[in-house]
């Protein structure tokens, strides 16, 4: 009998405490969903609605264009992204310094993609994704003002 109850009280005491962590990491996790959703719609109005993926930066995620400086320089380390997106449409927005109660993206840094201005997608390894524009001689010009504008040169 003592010993049924000593195996018992262990058991109980581990069952408590995983589910004590189990709540306490759906409000952290419900929290960080907030956070990002907050923070992008507050970036972007127009995004409400639109579903969310968190990117990693990778050493060019935000690439450059031949000849350009890195559009990232600016920040201290590379920043997560928030991507946006729906049916023929996403926003990449780039977030400087990310934390689990605060997602603010940097207002410089929202770039709108729709699916017409694309002329393809290619996926990669670890989930890398190259976007291929129609018009590319329009696009550079673009990204050489918006990389003047972060740089502010």
């Amino acid at each position: 009998m003592y010993l049924i109850l000593f195996l018992c009280i262990p058991l109980v005491i581990a069952l408590v405490l995983i589910k004590a962590t189990e709540k306490r990491n759906k409000k952290r996790y419900e929290g960080f969903l907030r956070a990002v959703r907050d923070g992008s719609e507050k970036a972007a109005p127009q995004t409400a609605g639109f579903e969310i993926v968190m990117a990693q930066g990778a050493k060019d995620m935000i690439s450059t264009v031949a000849g350009y400086e890195r559009i990232q320089t600016g920040y201290a380390s590379l920043p997560s992204f928030i991507v946006r997106y729906r049916e023929n449409e996403l926003y990449i927005m780039a977030v400087p310094c990310p934390s689990l109660g605060s997602m603010e993206p940097d207002p410089d840094f929202i770039l709108h993609i729709t699916a017409d201005q694309l002329k393809e997608v290619k996926f990669g390894p670890m989930g890398k994704v190259a976007f291929y524009f129609k018009d590319s001689k329009k696009f550079k010009p673009y990204i050489k003002e918006f990389a003047r504008r972060v740089h502010g040169t």
